[in-house]
This record gives structure tokens, C-alpha cells and sequence, in this order.
């Protein structure tokens, strides 16, 4: 019985101290790691766009990510780690709107995905068209004496697509015990972390101001937008929307200002007859989420117009 003991654990009795006592350090660094959430800004990225097809929206807005997880990664996290993505693969022409969810957010690290800001993004779709059009140069200054403009050579630039800087600037601020109600927070060195031992002279703004609210979660109607030219001699006679409500989340007086979420366009050009369509639904408010989005299914039942035969009177 001794000599197992002397084998199997006094032998190298001093490099299994040393390997136990590392394993408790790492265990202790990684359980008392406190945790931290940070905001990263990164464009939304298209993916699988069809060859005929051309996003015709003027404006469309970067994805604002919050992420939250142990504070050492998060001081570590780059704006790059951070992928938004759609799929828009089958896009036809038209409208249509897409949820920004966690589903939608590629990371390198293991971190949750809190909020995407908008939790929605509606985008206009058009065929692609190329064709070639005069560039006319706009040419200034005092000519030299006895000489004019022969020829102009204009080349335009590559335009960049994508740009992308590492972070080594923290400034963070601690939300511990806040309620709901407007607060101002001080920016200053001791706001900012630095990986570099350089010396802050400012922070601008000195300021910030956020609002902070008690969350909510209800049920809103689901009001579909039914567009085209109508077949001669019909008008819609009803709509419904299965499911015919969704379920909303967000800041409360948020929630609470939403009458109902609007579906994208559904086209019953030519329809004489009962029609169902599958679309999306969208909240115009970009800090109210639809919870678990899923398609749905518009039901338009077009009916004839009756027309009276002329020189009639109403039966009294």
C-alpha cells in the first residue's frame, strides 16, 4: 500500500501541487470574471444577392450590437469579430423587411447578443440596369494667353467598400442600480481603459444622457397593407392576418406607443377571387423588437360590385 502511495501520488509530488494550484488560479480568474456589455457598431452585410437584382434603398442604417459576457473578452472584442448578416437569396423586385436578431450576428468569441438596434430594416429591392451617360468635366481658371481647351481625360476613383479599425479605447460606465427614468453620466479619463500607457486630455462629449425604461411585452394587431389595381368591376371585400396579432418587446412607453405591426406590400393586382399571400410584418419604432417573427399568411376575398340597373328605386 506504501509503495502505491510513493508511485502514484509522491512521485512528482511538487509539479502536481504546482499543476493544481494553476488549475484553481484559472478556475478562479474564470468564474470571478465580472461581466460587462459593450455597443459595437457594424454595417449590415448582404449575402447570395441575385445577379439582376439592385437594393435601391437610399438610406440604409448600420446595425448597432450589444454583447454582453465576461469582462476580459469583451475588452478584447473588435468591431471585425462582429458580422450582421442577411440572406437575400430568391429577393425579387419590391419591398420587404428583414429582422435583425442574435440569429442574424456572427461572432468569433462565445458572448450573448442582448439587443440588435434596429431590431428591423426595411430594404427596396430593383432590377439592375447599366448604360453609359456623357461625363461632362467642370473646368475652371484663366486660361493662358492664346490658348483653349483641347481634350479632357477623367477617370474615377475605386470606391471603398468596406473599412474596418481594431479597438484599443474603452470607455465604460457602470449601470449597477439604475432605474428606470432619464440620468446624466460624466465622461472623463477615469471613464476611459486603455491598452497603451498614454495620457486622455479630453473626452467629447463630456456628457451623456440615457433614458432607461422597465421593459414590456404585448400583443399588437397585425394590420396588412394590400396595394395594386384592383380587376374592373371588384373591391376587396375582406382581409385577415393569421396569426392575426404578434407579440412586441421593448422599452415600455415604446410598447405602449405601438397601435399595430404593418406587413410589407402585398400586390392583388388582377385578383377576382379569394388570394393568400405570405409576407413579413414590421415595427416602424427601432428600439421594439418582434418576438420570435415568423412569416404571415394575408387572405384578400375580392367580390363584384353590384350595379344597380338604372331608373331603380330602393325598395321602402
Amino acid at each position: 500500500m506504501i509503495d502505491l502511495l510513493q508511485r502514484y501520488v509522491f512521485a512528482h509530488f511538487g509539479y502536481k501541487v504546482v499543476s493544481l494550484a494553476l488549475a484553481i488560479g484559472l478556475w478562479w480568474a474564470v468564474s470571478h470574471d465580472p461581466i460587462a456589455e459593450v455597443e459595437v457598431n457594424v454595417p449590415i452585410e448582404f449575402h447570395r444577392i441575385p445577379a439582376n437584382l439592385e437594393i435601391s434603398s437610399v438610406n440604409i442604417p448600420a446595425a448597432q450590437v450589444r454583447v454582453r459576457g465576461p469582462e476580459r473578452l469583451i475588452h478584447e472584442l473588435r468591431a471585425q469579430e462582429v458580422h450582421v448578416e442577411l440572406d437575400l437569396a430568391g429577393m425579387k423586385a419590391g419591398e420587404r423587411t428583414f429582422d435583425l436578431t442574435a440569429q442574424q450576428v456572427r461572432m468569433a468569441r462565445e458572448l450573448e447578443v442582448t439587443q440588435v438596434v434596429p431590431s428591423q430594416v426595411r430594404l427596396s429591392f430593383d432590377v439592375g440596369l447599366t448604360r453609359q451617360v456623357e461625363v461632362r468635366p467642370r473646368v475652371i481658371g484663366t486660361f493662358a494667353p492664346g490658348y483653349r481647351i483641347a481634350q479632357v481625360l477623367a477617370r474615377g476613383p475605386e470606391r471603398l467598400i468596406h473599412e474596418l479599425r481594431a479597438q484599443e479605447v474603452h470607455v465604460e460606465l457602470d449601470l449597477a442600480g439604475m432605474k428606470a427614468g432619464e440620468r446624466t453620466f460624466d465622461l472623463t479619463a477615469q471613464q476611459v481603459r486603455m491598452a497603451r500607457e498614454l495620457e486622455v486630455t479630453q473626452v467629447v462629449p463630456s456628457q451623456v444622457r440615457l433614458s432607461f425604461d422597465v421593459g414590456l411585452t404585448r400583443q399588437v394587431e397585425v394590420r396588412p397593407r394590400v396595394i395594386g389595381t384592383f380587376a374592373p368591376g371588384y373591391r376587396i371585400a375582406q382581409v385577415l392576418a393569421e396569426p392575426s396579432t404578434v407579440t412586441i418587446s421593448g422599452p415600455r412607453a415604446r410598447v405602449e406607443a405601438v397601435e399595430a405591426a404593418t406587413t410589407d406590400p402585398v400586390d392583388v393586382s388582377g385578383n377576382i377571387g379569394r388570394g393568400t399571400f405570405t409576407t413579413n410584418t414590421f415595427v416602424s419604432d427601432p428600439l421594439v423588437q418582434i418576438v420570435r417573427p415568423s412569416p404571415i399568411h394575408v387572405t384578400v376575398i375580392m367580390e363584384k360590385v353590384s350595379a344597380e340597373p338604372l331608373g331603380t328605386k330602393p325598395s321602402e
